[in-house]
């Protein structure tokens, strides 16, 4: 009976120990680190960082023969303004992302904290959701994506908000690279260094936020190759590295119209719009730069039939930091023909921009100026061949009287980013 007892209490006990290793095995200790401003919250596989970012922004607007006089009644009506000063919160944002369950399984949802009607840039898009997507990242191969984020088209529009070298991108980024969408996206990387890599995807086509709206989707695929070895999507030299960084890619996206119908009210059938786009960008040492070239048809079809409208664009932009990771000058040109058919209707941006780095790209001022051109015979241009304009000419509130005559008006904008 001893025996069966001292068996049986081994026993027990052996049990209880087990259980208690078990039970701690499967207790993950949680580590949570504020170290670099944001948040991250781990347990096991289960990872969550939550963070938050801003532009404040002054801008000085100096648009020639340009009257924001409607009443005429009021004084100053049918004459030309002069320089106007605005204050505005550009971007104002919160963000969740990390994995849950396996290290594999990824998210990112990203808001606007309020409707912040005080910037053109996000006038549309705020309270809003911006970034909603999860991800399934089994292989480095093949990554598939699902939700709301960027068409993989245009290199500077992939680049974050935060992350610009400028205060803004560029006319000819802001014309060809529609921004966000809801899709399916299967990307992936190749080679030791992860220097080749695509993206393909699906989206309705119909923009950020909105539901589909009709038979047709937006089709995007994207290839890259870096030769030195993988190059981060940002500006600047703020590392200042010591190897060179090289970057080639080519684009195409094809079917639904991004960015507001050409054919608003037809379902099926609707127009289509073709784009290509090349970008290169390069970086070492105190030196950072970048080109983009776009070439775009729009289809008239349905319900008005007419010639294809093809627009063409690009911009070139060179940065050095005079003194090294903290200050740095950089120079922009950028052009941009709506409707190649139409002589003298181009779009052209001239920019040259100061940056203070505090924290690299997360706590920095910049202060730019720049002119923008618009060409004599800009006016005829068709309202499909303008959508996208930026920034927004508003004609009707234009003195001077087009076609034959250009325009020239002046910026200067000053913006403070934080980002945690």
């Amino acid at each position: 009976m001893r025996t069966k007892l001292a068996v049986g209490g081994l026993a027990l006990a052996l049990t209880a120990g087990g259980s208690i290793r078990a039970q701690n095995e499967a207790t993950p200790e949680t580590t949570v680190d504020a170290s670099q401003g944001f948040v991250t919250i781990k347990s096991g596989e289960n990872s969550l960082t939550l963070g938050a970012w801003g532009q404040f922004r002054a801008t000085l607007d100096d648009r020639e023969a340009f009257s924001a006089d409607t009443d005429p009644t009021s004084s100053g009506f049918g004459e030309e303004d002069g320089t106007t000063v605005a204050f505005s919160i550009a971007r104002l944002r919160t963000y969740i992302h990390g994995t849950v369950f396996r290290p594999w399984l990824r998210y990112k949802f990203e808001f606007e904290l309020a409707n912040l009607k005080t910037d053109t840039v996000t006038n549309l898009n705020n309270g809003r959701v911006t970034d909603g997507y999860v991800e399934l990242a089994m292989s480095p191969y093949a990554t598939v994506r699902a939700g709301q984020y960027k068409i993989p088209f245009g290199l500077q529009e992939l680049v974050s908000d935060t992350r610009q070298e400028f205060v803004d991108r560029s006319i000819a980024s802001a014309k060809f690279a529609p921004s966000r969408d809801v899709g399916l996206m299967l990307s992936g990387q190749f080679l030791e260094g992860k220097n080749l890599g695509y993206q393909v995807a699906a989206f309705n086509g119909s923009g950020q936020n909105n539901p589909q709206d009709d038979e047709s989707i937006l089709y995007a695929a994207r290839i890259w190759y870096d030769p030195f070895g993988e190059c981060r999507i940002l500006e600047s030299a703020t590392d200042n590295p010591e190897r060179h960084r090289l970057h080639f890619g080519l684009a195409y996206r094809g079917g639904e119209v991004p960015r507001s119908l050409s054919s608003v009210g037809v379902f099926q059938d609707p127009n289509d719009e073709t784009a290509f786009g090349f970008e290169a960008a390069w970086t070492f040492r105190r030196f950072f730069a970048m080109a983009e070239y776009f070439q775009q048809t729009d289809e008239q079809q349905n319900s008005t039939v007419g010639p294809d409208i093809d627009a063409s664009g690009f911009h070139a932009q060179f940065g050095v930091f005079v003194v090294e990771k903290q200050q740095e000058i950089a120079v922009r040109y950028a052009e941009v023909e709506h409707d190649e058919s139409l002589a003298d209707a181009k779009q052209t941006e001239m920019r040259v921009v100061y940056g203070y780095f505090w924290k690299n790209h997360n706590l920095k001022i910049q202060a730019d100026l720049g002119r923008i051109v618009y060409g004599e015979n800009f006016a005829l241009l068709s309202s499909l061949a303008l959508r996208a304009v930026s920034p927004p000419l508003a004609p009707s509130l234009r003195l001077v009287p087009l076609p034959g005559q250009e325009i020239e008006d002046k910026q200067a904008r000053i913006q403070f980013v934080v980002a945690f």
